[in-house]
């Protein structure tokens, strides 16, 4: 008798734990693969981890480039990316499907200027950075920018070199400044190259050093105010981000393929709206990256319908 109530309590045992399994499998809704930037993969795996249970979310991050192909291929749901997909990755997508791509802006990047808490230059502009770290002259056909004196400064600096520090050939940062402000994407090569952590240690020792990186108000070090054909010098703050006041930024993407006719998946639909949402506008924020104002993200909830 003892036997026969174990034999009975395991095989309930069983079939509890089954039915649980079974449970937890059907609640998730389906799969939504994501293939691209590793940039929006810090903020992306907070959103999945938000729909886990409903949808199901994989992320692949072998570089934006990838993320057009795997999209026509049918091999991603949502191409992320760091910039615009090139004219090139359109018309790609176009011969197969016959329609545009739908590009949903989920947050911003702005890239700042950085200098030693010591320097006590106001800002730049567009064209003096240009003069500073382009290799050869520049499409203004200005002077080449050496020292801190060419900047107006006096003193102790007037005659001291500007060390410039960047990123990498390998790094989406350093390809929006290229191709934002050096016109002949011909970066100097006197520029250290060096990762954000890397960068910013080496800025706090480096009095006369002057770098790009993305922005980080926890550095401690001088963000420079900058102007592009204005008087005025723009600091970089989230407000002057969001009202595109501050000019040296973009936006990062995700791409899908919403038919002309027919809704979104709804498993992507779940994704996307969550990204929108404010919990996941805090995660694109907790990223280091800015997240939408509220037009911005009225207008991307508008091409979701």
């Amino acid at each position: 008798m003892n036997n026969r109530c174990r034999l009975s309590r395991r095989i309930f045992n069983f079939f509890a734990s089954a039915a649980l399994l079974l449970s937890s499998l059907s609640a998730v809704a389906g799969t939504v693969n994501i293939v691209g930037s590793n940039t929006l993969e810090p903020f992306m795996k907070q959103w999945a981890a938000a729909v886990a249970g409903k949808v199901d979310v994989n992320i692949a991050t072998p570089g934006t480039s990838v993320g057009p192909k795997a999209l026509v291929q049918g091999r991603a749901d949502i191409a992320a990316m760091n910039r615009e997909m090139s004219n090139d990755e359109l018309e790609m997508f176009i011969r197969q499907f016959g329609y545009y791509p739908t590009a949903i802006i989920v947050a911003i990047e702005p890239v700042a200027l950085y200098v030693n808490p010591a320097n006590p230059l106001p800002g730049l502009d567009f064209d003096q950075i240009e003069d500073a770290f382009a290799a050869n002259h520049g499409c203004n056909w200005q002077d080449r920018i050496h020292t801190w004196g060419q900047l107006g400064l006096e003193n102790e600096w007037k005659n001291a070199r500007i060390s410039l520090y960047g990123h990498d050939n390998k790094s989406p940062v350093r390809d929006f400044f290229n191709k934002t402000l050096l016109c002949r994407d011909n970066i100097n090569a006197d520029m250290k190259e060096m990762n954000h952590g890397q960068l910013i240690s080496a800025l706090a020792k480096d009095k006369f050093g002057l770098g790009f990186s993305r922005f980080d108000p926890n550095s401690n070090l001088k963000i420079l105010p900058i102007k592009k054909g204005g008087t005025q010098y723009v600091p970089l703050t989230v407000q002057t981000v969001q009202d595109r006041s501050y000019k040296l930024q973009h936006y990062l993407y995700l791409y899908i393929n919403k038919p002309k006719s027919g809704g979104i998946n709804s498993n992507i639909l779940e994704l996307l709206k969550t990204g929108l949402s404010q919990p996941g506008q805090a995660a694109v924020s907790a990223a280091g990256y800015v997240p939408l104002p509220a037009d911005l993200i009225s207008r991307q909830f508008g091409k979701l319908e």
